[in-house]
């Protein structure tokens, strides 16, 4: 009999903490929660949940665990801005229907508390904010322009102590570049003996100043007698 009325307690009991216990048993220790950021694409978000980092991609849902804190969010967005902000944590509505053993089994399983199911962060107001500049550009100090490092470019590399330089123009056969001190641009003059020189090499062909073949072979030179100039000589005597 007794060992009935233990039996019967104990189920009593049971009962009565599953029944008061709403809020673990409707909602559990753990929610969905979709972060949004209005007018901002690509940002990067951290929550801050009792000692544990969330790390997330707007638009996008995680199931986070409940917790008596406030939610820390911080969220970067292309541009140059930031937001912190803090989302507080409710008591669910459920945890008064369970009376004061509900609320405490609730509160013992981190179930009592919620946050909102969408959380916004709005960057509309935000402001862009320009780059900063690195701190090799930094106005203290020697800028990178003023080092003679060379550069490759599209047309070249060459150095930057080579910018105040004037290019020299490539001249052809015959032009000379005259020395001029009032003009910032040399101009290149072309000297009056090359003008028609491939001209003349050609009148002087046509009109018989060409050298006559048979007469590059001088009629002077004295030809050996035991030479035959239409035969090739032996090396071999008597043959």
């Amino acid at each position: 009999m007794t060992f009935c009325k233990q039996t019967f307690s104990f189920l009593s009991l049971f009962s009565v903490l599953a029944v008061t216990s709403c809020g673990y048993v409707s909602e559990s220790s753990n929610q969905n929660i979709t972060f949004l950021t209005p007018d901002a694409q690509d940002a990067k978000c951290f929550a801050y949940v009792d000692g544990l980092k969330y790390q997330v991609f707007p638009p996008q849902t995680l199931n986070i665990k409940k917790s008596e804190k406030d939610m820390q969010i911080a969220c970067d967005a292309p541009g140059n801005r930031s937001i912190e902000m803090v989302v507080p944590a409710k008591i669910t509505k459920h945890a008064i229907w369970g009376g004061p053993v509900g609320m405490a089994w609730d509160y013992a399983s981190d179930s009592l508390f919620h946050y909102p199911s969408v959380i916004a962060i709005d960057f509309s107001n935000v402001e862009l904010q320009p780059n900063k500049l690195p701190q090799h550009n930094n106005s203290d100090i020697k800028q990178p322009e003023e080092y003679d490092l060379e550069e490759f470019k599209s047309s070249q590399p060459r150095l930057n102590s080579d910018k105040y330089e004037v290019e020299q123009p490539i001249l052809r056969r015959g032009e000379e570049l005259p020395v001029d001190v009032g003009t910032s641009e040399p101009e290149v003059m072309v000297s009056e003996e090359s003008v028609g020189n491939l001209q003349s090499v050609l009148d002087g062909l046509t009109d018989g100043g060409a050298v006559d073949a048979s007469a590059a072979v001088s009629s002077d030179m004295p030809v050996a007698s035991d030479e035959a100039v239409s035969e090739p000589i032996s090396i071999y005597p008597g043959q």
